[in-house]
């Protein structure tokens, strides 16, 4: 890792705790995401009772009960399939599961599946020496320090190589990066998860086939399977990343975790050999209990008891088989976890982890339960329009509730010092993302054909929706170029000063990230107060993780050292929940 790496990582984590200036990434930000487009899944999976399949609908209800009671949990969508074939869909809120998500990590196990398919036709072998696929890109030094780094190192996240996400987001050539890393010369025995050792995967895949990811798995992944929609975000070289940023539907999801536990076959075509399927779905190295309880085979991961595989990103994206019994359990959500240390796994795994019937006799009642529990799950209206009845004669209720009328037309600017750090989009977002908030200037409110717009300027860009009492209402947002669909809702409520506050709930409908927006209608002085979630708790352990990592870099370590954790705590805890004063 070189001064000037470490130079610039430092002075981005500055940049980002510093509430005074709009953080200024050291690349600049090139807008990648194409808006979603939500349409019916091609080749989709049969929708049956669970009955059907030896499940009973009152054992998924009660399933579904349990993870809306935690409190810990942020479900956005479930499906639940045997097999091959859905037995219970659910979208949590104002969540749809036709909308594309983020996979995080989950596409990890999906870029696996490409170095199988290599391997199946004898173009890359397990013990392949990475160094030897870039001879333009190293020198003669560091393909002897790497010389001994395979495949199958990158494979079980067992490469000791250092350089990581973070650090990529100031640097151009990853794949120089990677090799310019600190380490020990070779390869580990221990594991040490690092999302660069499945970019790695990725470059290599382009080397040996002259195409780039997404176009070496089209027909041999995406079009068999009927799968339409899908997105990679890429390096700043055209390489995707590989292990993470890619963007697919739940069922799609479900489509290639249903692959595998078929073991590589898709409608009598066998896609990928069994095999490889065996060998990638194994246990081959251990991993720290803290992270879950599962271990880790060839960019999967496996469970320590019992037999099963998932494909996990971090925040709660996850697609669980199990193949003695055939379910298959994929999941988006907002947790604040990095791994598998939400309570959803355990709930599921005493759940879904045991013996089932092949068939069990149809149960109308506890089909009308299932049924009510999933549409109990959907975003309830948190306030209706209404009026004595007595009135109802004079004249028709009006469509918004009364506030709405009388903050009409209002502007509000902001005077805090600290609103030149904030803006709309999640910070969790704009960290990802590269997309950095460019500071708050004003909110307006005005209505325009019975819907109550709120426009909420930053310097350079503008972002306007209408705020939905009723039911979500739907809009596109771009920042900075990149676009997002949100799912935007409001009510009105008063605080303990008998305050009128307006609190807007956004959810980024394609990602793990929700926020909300307080607007203090004051008597004395009036403020915004944002949250997200997944927040703080989140941040708390990526932070840790974050530290642990560099500490091992000598040329971090001693400014690591001198960060107060408390300190830090306090900026992120400024940055994720930001108060500004509005005149």
């Amino acid at each position: 890792m070189s001064l000037s790496t470490v130079n610039q990582t430092v002075a981005l984590l500055a940049r980002l705790l510093n509430m005074r200036k709009s953080t200024i990434p050291v690349l600049p930000t090139q807008p990648q995401k194409p808006p979603c487009s939500v349409e019916k899944t091609a080749q989709a999976f049969e929708r049956v009772t669970p009955e059907s399949q030896g499940i009973s609908s009152a054992h998924i209800a009660s399933f579904l009960e349990a993870l809306r009671r935690d409190t810990s949990l942020n479900m956005h969508s479930l499906l639940l399939l045997r097999n091959g074939k859905v037995l219970a869909e659910v979208s949590f809120g104002a969540q749809d599961t036709h909308v594309w998500k983020m996979t995080f990590s989950a596409c990890k196990s999906i870029t696996a599946l490409a170095v199988g398919m290599l391997i199946d036709e004898g173009k890359l072998f397990l013990d392949d020496h990475v160094v030897d696929f870039f001879p333009d890109k190293t020198t003669p030094v560091m393909r002897l320090r790497f010389k001994d780094i395979t495949i199958r190192h990158l494979l079980t996240m067992t490469s000791g190589v250092s350089f990581n996400e973070a650090e990529s987001m100031t640097q151009t050539d990853w794949v120089h990066a990677f090799f310019s890393a600190n380490n020990a010369g070779k390869a580990a025995k221990t594991f040490s998860y690092n999302s660069m050792n499945t970019y790695m995967l990725a470059a290599v895949i382009v080397r040996v086939t002259g195409e780039s990811l997404t176009e070496f798995l089209r027909p041999r992944l995406w079009e068999p399977l009927g799968i339409t929609r899908v997105f990679w975000e890429t390096c700043p070289e055209g390489i995707e990343k590989g292990g993470w940023g890619l963007y697919l539907s739940a069922e799609d999801m479900a489509k290639i975790g249903q692959l595998v536990l078929q073991r590589g076959c898709w409608n009598g075509q066998q896609l990928i050999s069994a095999a490889w399927i065996e060998n990638a779905t194994a246990f081959h190295v251990e991993v720290p209990e803290d992270c879950g309880d599962f271990n880790y085979g060839y960019q999967f991961w496996c469970g320590r008891q019992g037999c099963s595989f998932l494909f996990n990103g971090m925040l709660g994206q996850n697609v669980w088989g199990f193949p003695d019994s055939g379910i298959l359990l994929v999941t988006n959500a907002g947790n604040d976890e990095l791994f598998q240390q939400s309570n959803y796994f355990r709930l599921a795994q005493e759940y879904f982890d045991c013996e089932f019937a092949d068939a069990l006799p149809e149960n109308p009642e506890d089909q009308e339960r299932l049924k009510t529990v999933i549409e109990n799950c959907r975003y309830m209206p948190q306030q209706t329009v209404c009026r004595p009845w007595w009135q109802f004669w004079k004249e028709p209720p009006l469509p918004l509730p009364n506030e709405c009328y009388d903050w009409n037309g209002t502007t509000l600017h902001a005077v805090s010092a600290n609103a030149a750090s904030v803006g709309l989009l999640p910070v969790l977002l704009q960290a990802t993302q590269n997309n950095y908030a460019s500071g708050l200037l004003e909110l307006r409110f005005e209505i325009v054909d019975d819907r109550f717009l709120m426009t909420y300027s930053e310097t350079g860009e503008a972002h306007q929706f209408a705020v939905g009492f009723d039911q979500p209402q739907i809009t596109e947002l771009y920042f900075h170029g990149e676009p997002y669909r949100v799912a935007v809702r409001g009510r009105f409520a008063t605080n303990e000063d008998d305050e009128t506050v307006l609190v807007v709930t956004m959810d980024f409908l394609e990602t793990p990230c929700t926020r909300t927006l307080k607007v203090i209608f004051g008597k004395g002085k009036m403020a915004l107060r944002q949250t997200e979630r997944p927040g703080e708790p989140f941040l708390r352990q990526l932070l840790a993780e974050v530290k642990q990592r560099l500490d091992s870099k000598p040329l971090l370590g001693a400014a690591v050292d001198k960060l107060d954790d408390g300190y830090v705590l306090y900026k992120i805890g400024a940055m994720l929940s930001p108060e500004v004063e509005l005149q």
